[in-house]
């Protein structure tokens, strides 16, 4: 069994590649992959916290993405219950509901800077020369992961285990922001002025 909790799409993409290759050469081993919405919770670090955690917080411009999330609480419940049954096959792991990307930002105090899909090129190609924090870089991959909230079927899940998560994400989000504000971590750097000035540059063409 492996989960696809933190993988981006493309190793995502590979690692059911290699589970459905592992299924047809050895039919005697039952093989699941969970895929998890984005994880979340008071222990949680990964490329979506870090990314809602910086001062400057870079959105798709127009857009406001509904989040479907995943208390980590409830992840670890999945994981052990799949690898004690005998199932096989891909199963989608997720609360019910969706929370606003907006809602989630006035929530922990992130300043919104919305910038047409072309300035998040810009971002990922500041990243790849050192120059932003990895947060601001993986805002593209974040935000594009927080769109398809429509997309998650949980009923193959909820039927062969009979279980389905404990948390919505409206109160897997809250565990997350609630934990943060009390512990009152510094913020990431984030984007610095010049940044926001390269964004504007190349969305205007100059």
């Amino acid at each position: 069994m492996r989960s696809s909790a933190t993988l981006d799409a493309d190793d995502a993409d590979e690692v059911e590649r290699h589970a459905r290759g592992l299924q047809r050469r050895r039919p005697d081993v039952s093989v699941a992959v969970l895929r998890f919405a984005n994880l979340i919770g008071p222990s949680t670090d990964t490329p979506l916290t870090r990314y809602l955690d910086s001062r400057v917080v870079p959105t798709v411009l127009g857009r406001d993405p509904r989040v479907r999330f995943l208390h980590e609480d409830d992840g670890a419940e999945a994981l052990v219950r799949m690898a004690l049954s005998e199932e096989t096959g891909s199963f989608d792991v997720a609360a019910k509901d969706s929370v606003p990307l907006s809602h989630c930002l006035r929530r922990i105090g992130g300043q919104r800077l919305p910038v047409p899909a072309s300035g998040l090129r810009v971002l990922r190609g500041l990243a790849r020369h050192g120059r932003i924090a990895y947060a601001s870089a993986s805002a593209a991959r974040s935000v594009r992961a927080t769109m398809d909230a429509a997309r998650w079927d949980t009923a193959p899940l909820e039927r062969v285990l009979r279980w389905s998560p404990s948390y919505t994400s409206a109160q897997a989000f809250e565990s997350y922001a609630g934990s943060r504000a009390a512990e009152q971590p510094p913020r990431g750097a984030g984007l610095r002025p010049v940044h926001v000035l390269a964004l504007a540059r190349a969305t205007l063409g100059r």
